[in-house]
């Protein structure tokens, strides 16, 4: 389904990310890009540009069709290479990534969930700090430690009280998240099914699994492991979980079932929502949202 999501998630995007001596995302991340790798700023756009455009070649030397776990932890987990691909996609590219993060964003408020949030693949922390900024209590984990170490450096820019995980050493204890969210990750992994019924496990009951899943390799995706979506969207209802209507993300609420029953979430006027009523309210929400901004940070 198409969303339109309009000037005011753009709006609330910058004002979450942008830094307040910029007035573009693109300038923004990469004078934090160019303090990170301690570079000049000047010609940092064209090295983000360069890694993108070789990342088909590197992917293509790197990594096999079929690439296995272990190998693909080495290239997701140690390279600096990630770290600028992702970030170009992030400010470079049309940004679908941080609409969908806008669009995650609303969809924890509309359907009032607890503050505890879980970002699985936090990449260079765009999403992470959305989620603070807007009052969340974000727990953030990946594998790569360049994105790591970056992300730190983003949420102590903004005295952000993030907290960090290598998820290579550590995994979330049970039960300690009202939300999991993750965005353009599911995708790069072998197993993404095993992954989510973890991601279970880390969810309160009646948590919600919130995801962007972008299945299809091909010449432009030479990342992304799975092709198709192999039923896995179907397996995941099977896992204990209950689709929930959203535009544009695949939202999911963790079942009761030792009780037999589905917990779904707070907003009770929503549980019987079509699909369709939800995308006819979706310039409301995201403008209630909007009005609901404090004022610009500093």
């Amino acid at each position: 389904m198409a969303v339109t999501y309009g000037p005011f998630a753009q709006k609330i995007w910058e004002d979450a990310v942008l830094l307040p001596a910029y007035s573009s995302l693109i300038e923004s991340l990469c004078s934090e890009i160019a303090t990170f790798l301690d570079r000049p700023l000047e010609g940092t756009r064209e090295l983000l540009e360069a890694a993108w455009n070789d990342r088909a070649r590197q992917m293509a030397h790197d990594l096999p069709q079929h690439p296995d776990p272990a190998k693909l932890t080495h290239y997701y987990g140690q390279q600096t290479s990630g770290l600028l691909t992702s970030a170009y996609w992030h400010s470079l590219l049309p940004d679908r990534y941080a609409l969908h993060s806008v669009s995650g964003l609303q969809c924890l408020n509309q359907f009032g969930v607890g503050p505890d949030v879980f970002e699985f693949g936090h990449g260079i922390g765009s999403t992470a700090i959305l989620l603070a900024r807007h009052g969340f209590d974000v727990t953030a984990g990946d594998i790569s430690e360049p994105a790591r170490a970056f992300a730190a450096q983003r949420f102590a820019k903004r005295k952000l009280p993030v907290k960090l995980l290598d998820l290579e050493r550590e995994s979330p204890a049970a039960e300690s998240f009202d939300a999991v969210v993750s965005f353009d990750v599911l995708e790069h992994l072998p197993n993404p099914v095993e992954q989510i019924a973890e991601m279970r496990t880390w969810l309160r009951p009646g948590g919600l699994l919130v995801l962007n899943i972008a299945f299809g390799r091909d010449a432009d995706n030479p990342e992304h492991i799975l092709p198709y979506r192999l039923g896995v969207l179907n397996r995941v209802r099977g896992l204990g979980f209950q689709r929930l209507p959203w535009p544009g993300l695949y939202v999911f609420a963790k079942a009761d079932l030792s009780r037999g029953k589905r917990q779904l979430f707070r907003s009770v006027d929503l549980i019987d929502a079509t699909r369709e009523d939800v995308v006819a309210r979706w310039p409301k929400l995201t403008q209630l949202l909007y009005a609901k901004i404090n004022p610009p940070i500093a």
